[in-house]
């Protein structure tokens, strides 16, 4: 296990509200400069500072937007709550439906997941069902793949996925509390959350990966993010509700900025909160408007553009993430 900073969350990170500011300069300023020297990628892009709500993205009439993803041309697609329409943002704002209805004779079953910017595909899990369907930027199905041959397939309990830069499938099993790795051709070949070692997840529901392969796991159950090499060795687990005050929601979801800032929602729209990869709290950020509502999901579009599924309100929320400057972090 790595050794932890003592300079953790509470009081280091800026705390805000969106109506307004607390916490002091000085304690900004020492968290930027401490930051910036454990993580070179934060010392280039600056230490978040601030977050703006911007207009949000309406959808059309009753689509509740579950779950988000970008592919690899930055576009965004949206799956809404029944998983089983997708629809894409165009570049004049309007929005597309594809990947529903007759595919090839066959119309597709409930979507969990989708997973994008790797190459010029989509891809989305039907965690009942184990398979995984690869679309074309277009919006035509390509191909099914079903994954199996994982201990305890019966019993097990799809609920994320992410594929590597080799093309293996990761998938997070909440049920089983395990993080499964399959090959390119859907075979089984281990449960990296027994092989990796370290603490077994208690129910597991979503993951992240960067562009080092490393996996972010969510372990809401135990309020806790689990990091896994790519060669599946487990790296720490770290808590992401220190601070935050007793009966606070849930993350509910997670995302990596392109400068692994690590991004986590409440699923009550209580908090946001950005991390560092080794769980160094950098920023906190409440909504006082969106009490009461849900987010089901977010994606960073990069290191300034946050992405937040709001399925009661019908609409995809864009939250501007502000730094400061990396040569002088007094000053956003």
């Amino acid at each position: 296990m790595p050794c932890r900073s003592p300079f953790r969350s509470g009081p280091t990170a800026p705390r805000f509200r969106i109506a307004g500011r607390s916490g002091t300069a000085l304690l900004a300023l020492l968290s930027c400069l401490l930051v910036s020297l454990l993580s070179p990628d934060h010392a280039r892009s600056g230490i978040p500072a601030g977050i703006e709500v911007r207009e949000p993205l309406h959808l059309p009439s009753r689509v509740a937007p579950e779950r988000l993803a970008l592919d690899g041309l930055g576009r965004l697609f949206v799956l809404e709550r029944s998983g089983t329409r997708l629809l894409r943002l165009e570049p004049d704002s309007t929005w597309r439906a594809f990947g529903v209805g007759d595919q090839g004779g066959s119309r597709l079953a409930h979507l969990g997941s989708l997973f994008g910017k790797r190459g010029s595909d989509l891809f989305a899990l039907d965690g009942r069902g184990g398979v995984l369907y690869r679309f074309d930027l277009d919006g035509h199905w390509e191909t099914a793949l079903s994954y199996r041959g994982a201990p305890g397939d019966a019993s097990s309990e799809a609920v994320d996925f992410a594929l590597s830069a080799s093309g293996e499938l990761l998938v997070v099993d909440r049920a089983g509390g395990r993080l499964l790795l399959f090959d390119r051709f859907g075979g089984f070949q281990a449960e990296v959350t027994a092989a990796g070692g370290g603490d077994r997840p208690l129910g597991p529901t979503r993951l992240a990966l960067d562009d080092e392969g490393t996996a972010y796991l969510l372990d809401p159950a135990a309020r806790t993010v689990r990091r896994y090499s790519r060669q599946g060795v487990a790296l720490d687990a770290w808590r992401y509700d220190e601070g935050l005050m007793r009966g606070a929601g849930q993350a509910a979801c997670v995302d990596l900025l392109p400068n692994r800032t690590v991004a986590l929602a409440a699923g009550d729209a209580s908090w946001l909160r950005l991390f560092s990869p080794d769980g160094v709290l950098l920023f906190h950020a409440e909504f006082p408007a969106w009490r009461g509502t849900r987010i089901t999901d977010l994606v960073a579009f990069d290191d300034s553009l946050l992405y937040i599924a709001r399925p009661d309100q019908g609409e995809v929320a864009r939250l501007a993430v502000h730094h400061a400057d990396p040569t002088d972090p007094a000053r956003p």
